[in-house]
Formats: C-alpha cells, structure tokens, sequence
C-alpha cells in the first residue's frame, strides 16, 4: 500500500467526495477515423474522477478517505481491492442494491487526446444529503474536502450550508472539481462555498454565466465575485489563468512550457485534470501562493499524461517538485 511504504510523514486528511469506476479505454493506433471501426488498444483500469484524485492525493502523502457508491457486483471487487493496494480508504462508501458499479468508456486517438466517451455514473445519485449527514464526523475532522461534481445538486448544496459562514481555518479546505460542462451547472449556484476551484475554461463558463466571454481575466473576476476563494483555470495548450485568494494578490498566466523533455511526451490525457486538482491541493497544504500552486497543477498534468494510465505510477512529492523546477526555472535575476 502506498501510505504503508510512503518515507514522508503524512500532510493532512482528505474525504474525497466524488466517483468511482471501471475504465474502458479504446486508442487508436493510427489516425482517428469517426464512424469507422479503428485498429488500436483496449485497456480496462480503475477510474472516476473522484478516485484518480484520491490516489494522487495518497502518492503525494495525504492519508485519503474516498466517499462513493459502488454496485454489489464483481466490478466493485476489482475496485475495491485497487483501493487497498494504493492506500485509498472505503470506510464511507455507499454499496448500492440497485445501481451497477460506474464504467467509463472513453475513445482515444493515437495522440492519446480524448475523441470521445461515455459514462453511466447512475449509481452516484444515491450520494445523497442523508448519506453525507451520517458522514459528517468523518467531513469536519478532515483537513481537506475535494468534491467532484458528479454527486447529486442536493449534495453539493448541503456541502455549502454545512460550511457556510466558517473562516478557512475553522473547517476543512474545500476544493471543487467542476468534472465537466454537463456537471458544472449543477455547481454553478454552490461555487461560493468553495476555496478552491480547477475548472476548464468551458466550465468557468458555465459557472459563470457567462456563455460568451472567452477572456480569462474576465471569467475569473466573476468567478470570485461569486464568492469563489481562487480559481486556476486550465488552458489546455495555453497553460493556466490563475486568480489568487485576495490576501495573496495573485494573478495572471501561467504559460505551458513551450517545449517538453521526451519522457513527457502524451500518452493518455485522460487523468491530467484529476493529477492537477489532488497538486493544486497539495501545493495548497505547502504554503504555495497562486502562480507556484498552478505550477505544480501543470507539472502534475504532464506527468499523468505521459504514461499510459490514469494515475501516474511513480508519482511523489519529490517527483512533482523536481518536474516543476525542470518545466518553470526559476527566472535568473535581471
């Protein structure tokens, strides 16, 4: 287990509230071609979003409790036992009668970029206000809550009236993953109940309410005028627009490197985002202010999406902070 063989005494605690499932993943070996059958690899592995930012957050020294709903059924075994094996806790997760354990099944091109994919995430409606309330010791002991946004509105509304009115450092960290633009609208109305939040710029749309705008700066302002605490907003090949905490006043962008070492090369986009939200935590619980937190939010999204699977294997603290020195030097004095 990786928290049994970790060297580095543990950060904080985590509840990870958010989903998990079987991954079904399909990369073409060649040029993608749509409606047509592609010769290429298919792989199944553990999944979710809420997950993959669990065993991120566990490579990177946080004692990890991840809050889910799983079938009774063979899938949730083999994702039971994964968690085990990477030190990712179970003690509050909802085992459903009804549902089906989650699968995502996503289509890769030979560039490993998404192409397209499909997730039947039904049995997470049963994470419910009444599951959370009986949980709730477990959410105000933790040192940080990081929610994805494929829990129910409810849920995500009872998050923010539970926290509500308490200063940063009277209840846990909270750090909201907007997953996509489909479950981004069921945050849009929450968001100021968050600390934190890593959406795309299509999501910091939605959140906004701002459809049109594509300015960054802009997004971000209204962002935090909806009582977000900071935003670090992914770019794709741009890099990240971050907008600090108002006592740190930071902000700006982080532009990508414009060149990458070869070993971080894409193989698999597909966990990038989830690697960037557990660094941005992480950096968070180091002290780092809002440029040095996107830093380590980009380093970990390259090193995720240069292995083949969603969680990088050989991710630590000290690989994250050596690739964050190598992609953003420090800038010699003038």
């Amino acid at each position: 287990m990786i928290r049994e063989s970790t060297r580095h005494r543990l950060i904080g605690s985590v509840v990870v509230i958010g989903g998990m499932n079987l991954d079904i993943v399909g990369k073409s070996l060649g040029p993608f071609r749509a409606a047509d059958s592609n010769p290429g690899l298919v792989t199944t592995c553990p999944g979710g979003v809420g997950r993959n930012i669990a065993e991120n957050l566990a490579r990177l020294d946080f004692a990890v409790e991840l809050m889910t709903v799983l079938g009774m059924d063979g899938r949730a075994s083999e994702l039971e036992t994964s968690c085990a094996e990477k030190g990712i806790g179970l003690a509050h997760a909802i085992r459903s009668r009804r549902a089906p354990t989650p699968v995502y099944l996503c289509l890769l091109g030979e560039d490993g970029r998404l192409t397209g994919a499909v997730a039947a995430m039904e049995a997470m409606e049963e994470l419910l206000p009444p599951a959370l309330e009986v949980r709730s010791a477990a959410l105000d002991s933790a040192s940080c809550i990081v929610v994805d946004a494929n829990i129910p509105e409810t849920s995500l509304a009872w998050i923010g009236e539970r926290y509500k009115g308490k200063a940063r450092g009277e209840r846990p960290l909270l750090v909201l993953d907007p997953v996509s633009v489909a479950k981004a609208r069921k945050a849009k109305a929450h968001l100021g109940a968050f600390d934190l939040a890593k959406p795309n710029i299509a999501e910091a749309q939605v959140l906004a309410g701002r459809m049109e705008e594509e300015d960054p700066a802009i997004l971000a302002d209204a962002l935090l005028e909806r009582g977000l605490g900071a935003v670090h907003m992914s770019l794709g090949p741009d890099g990240m627009y971050y907008d600090g905490y108002r006592d740190e006043g930071e902000r700006g962008l982080l532009e990508a490197p414009s060149s990458l070492p070869e070993r971080l090369g894409a193989r698999n986009v597909s966990g990038a985002g989830d690697a960037a939200c557990a660094a941005l935590v992480w950096a968070a619980f180091k002290g780092f202010g809002a440029r040095e937190r996107s830093k380590a939010a980009l380093a970990a999204a390259y090193l995720a999406a240069s292995v083949e699977e969603t969680v990088h294997p050989q991710l630590s603290p000290e690989i994250l902070s050596t690739t964050m020195k190598e992609l953003f030097p420090p800038r010699s004095p003038s």
